[in-house]
């Protein structure tokens, strides 16, 4: 059974809180501590996102270079596993994050993946029995037909630079779930969006761009608009304000 079952996100009663690359906030991005954290302090789900070294290891890094995480300025793709731990100890293996998470829900980001790419990914997710409870997150509607391809089974989440305008391409991949902008953060385009049968996403706070929602303001706004779930880099905050949203709502 899938985790991503809209059904029951509706049933929640709240925005679900997704932990951006963890906790970053408080612990270095995509690393063990930083999704350990997340998964502690009120998550309902944790995102990562992954790249593939140059000897065919999937690993949790959003950028594909190490400059901003470990003053490297190298690609990812150039180094072996053991080279980019060499600079990065913290670097964490996709498949051991799988092992991490265990039945928790998941958001893999496969960013702008290549054929071979998802030919590492997409097995791993398979081989530790987590489809049902992954979501992978798309940016064009190729790369969701590649992971339709190599599991029917997936879910996926459609990241267009449209946003809530792709809902046509998003039918057509297969996608249940869109990751809206801003610009969709209106409460006519977010029902709209749920009346077509999809789950939405917040992406970033409302008055930003592509920042997180990290404050309670933000979380706020969110809640009252209905969008089913939102990315953060302060999950432990967004599940007490939403905690606190749905106690006022219940009074």
């Amino acid at each position: 059974m899938s985790h991503w079952n809209l059904s029951s996100y509706h049933s929640r009663g709240r925005p679900l809180v997704i932990g951006h690359r963890g906790t970053p906030i408080v612990v270095l991005e995509n690393t063990r501590e930083s999704f350990l954290r997340a998964m502690s302090g009120g998550a309902d789900v944790v995102e990562t996102d992954v790249h593939v070294t140059a000897d065919g290891k999937a690993v949790c890094l959003h950028d594909d270079d190490l400059l901003r995480v470990a003053g490297v300025d190298v690609k990812i793709e150039k180094l072996t596993l053991a080279e980019a731990q060499t600079h990065f100890p913290a670097l964490l293996l996709f498949s051991d994050f799988l092992d991490l998470t265990q039945n928790f829900p998941v958001i893999v980001d496969v960013k702008n993946a290549t054929t071979a790419d998802l030919d590492v990914f997409v097995p791993q997710v398979k081989a530790h029995g987590a489809i049902g409870r992954s979501l992978f997150s798309a940016y064009t509607p190729a790369i969701a037909r590649l992971i339709k391809q190599r599991c029917a089974d997936a879910t996926i989440g459609t990241f267009f630079p449209e946003g809530g305008d792709c809902l046509e391409e998003a039918k057509q991949v297969g996608a249940t779930w869109i990751r809206v902008l801003p610009k969709d953060y209106r409460p006519e385009t977010i029902q709209g969006i749920h009346d077509q049968g999809f789950g939405t996403i917040a992406v970033a706070a409302p008055l930003s761009s592509f920042k997180t929602a990290s404050d309670t303001k933000a979380f706020e706004h969110i809640a009252q608009l209905g969008i089913g779930s939102v990315i953060t880099d302060t999950p432990e905050l967004a599940a007490a304000d939403f905690r606190k949203i749905a106690a006022a709502m219940d009074r």
